[in-house]
């Protein structure tokens, strides 16, 4: 039961944060193919997708408006081999951890997804991106491999500190757009 309402206020939430916060962006990869990147590496190419106060500076996203983001990201591993214990990919906000993707291999071929997110404050001009921590195999097909963020509330432009979701008709945002 507290499962699903769980997914339901997350679904309700994410909806919300679409229709009442327009700041969005998705970045999605653009070979159709698997690809070896070594460790410490910045993935990429990405295509930025249904982007709204978002752009892409190479391979790392660009927030152009400050606020409460949902930031998230998938990686689909390719390995075949029984060598490495675990594949590990970064989330990073300004070259900083965010959350971990990681693997972990028992020996055994290591394929499939795995996805983390969470809730962030950012300001404007601050960089999204994904790097790998251990040389991995990736499928790099749009629909497994992506990162992303969304806004859920709006910031303080005086404090640069985040105040969560508020009354449109109260925001600076809002009445700047």
């Amino acid at each position: 039961m507290f499962k699903q309402v769980f997914v339901i206020s997350l679904f309700v939430t994410a909806a919300s944060a679409y229709f009442l916060y327009p700041a969005t962006g998705q970045a999605s990869a653009r070979l159709l193919q698997q690809h070896k990147f070594p460790a410490k590496t910045e993935l990429g190419p990405f295509d930025l997708d249904g982007a709204n106060y978002m752009s892409m500076e190479g391979n790392q996203m660009m927030v152009h408006q400050t606020g409460l983001y949902y930031v998230y990201g998938q990686v689909h591993y390719i390995h075949l081999t029984s060598k490495r214990l675990y594949n590990r990919c970064q989330l990073q906000i300004n070259n900083t951890p965010f959350r971990f993707l990681q693997k972990g291999m028992d020996g055994r071929a290591d394929i499939g997804n795995v996805y983390s997110g969470g809730m962030v404050p950012l300001k404007a001009g601050d960089k999204i991106r994904l790097v790998t921590q251990t040389e991995v195999h990736i499928n790099m097909n749009p629909r497994v491999t992506f990162f992303g963020a969304f806004r859920v509330g709006f910031g303080c432009h005086e404090c640069g500190h985040n105040l969560g979701p508020l009354n449109r008709d109260e925001s600076e945002d809002y009445k700047q757009s």
